[in-house]
This record gives structure tokens, sequence and C-alpha cells, in this order.
């Protein structure tokens, strides 16, 4: 079975990506990025549309799961959390996942307002830190 190739666009976004790290921008390892590659085949236009989306989507998540947390609606928070969660494994975010997984599990189980603020507030400052990142690996892909 051959090996599958990378991407050079991608290898081109995760170079830029680490440039701007050393610049002092919010980082990780490089390797997070290759679950993107891998679904897409190294498709650059496909990896471009799927960060595209959740650029774009995050925040609409993020603010729906803050509505469902204000008024306590514990399981439209369970499962939007739940709606959320595989766009952050497939983006290489698997600590957002697993901050998802929590919310998802307490709002079943054991709502508690909270520690479950402490958790949206999190993801949302966990994302918000990658943002940047990647979109600095979509522009490397154009």
């Amino acid at each position: 079975m051959a090996a599958r190739q990378r991407l050079p666009g991608l290898d081109q976004g995760l170079r830029q990506r680490e440039r701007g790290r050393n610049k002092g921008m919010a980082g990780g390892s490089a390797s997070k990025f290759e679950r993107i590659n891998l679904i897409t085949g190294g498709d650059p236009a496909m990896i471009r549309e799927m960060l595209d989306l959740f650029l774009r989507l995050a925040p609409e998540f993020l603010e729906r799961m803050k509505v469902h947390l204000e008024v306590h609606a514990w399981e439209a928070l369970a499962r939007e959390a739940h709606k959320f969660k595989p766009s952050t494994l497939y983006i290489g975010l698997g600590a957002v996942y697993q901050q998802l997984e929590l919310v998802e599990q307490r709002a079943r189980n054991n709502p508690d307002a909270e520690t479950l603020w402490r958790l949206v507030d999190d993801i949302g400052a966990e994302c918000a830190s990658a943002f940047p990142e990647l979109q600095l690996l979509k522009e490397g892909l154009a």
C-alpha cells in the first residue's frame, strides 16, 4: 500500500503558520492538521472549504451554546455541543473536542451552570486562539 503524499499547499500553509507562531502567535503541533489532509485526500479546494466553514460556523455554534446556557436549556446545549464536536476534530482541535464532550455529558447528566459557563468560555478562547492559525493555513492553500 502506497504512503499518502502530503499536499504541497498544506506544507506551505504549515510553514506560514510556523512563521506566525515564531512571531508570538498561538501555535501547536503541525501534525494536528494531518487529519484534515487525510479526510480531504489532500484536495486544497476541499481543505479551504472545510477551514472556511469552520471559521464561519464556529462563532455561531458558540453563540447558540451561550444562549442555551443563559436559559438553562440543558438538552439543547448538549445537542449543540454534540453537533460541534466533529468539526473540531476534523480541523485538529482535539482539546476543544474533549471540552465539548464534557459540555455534552455535563449538560445531560449533571448540569451545573457555573462549570458549563467555564467550559464554554474555555472553548471560545481555544477557538479564538486557533482562528488566526487556521486563517493562515487557509491563505497558504490559495
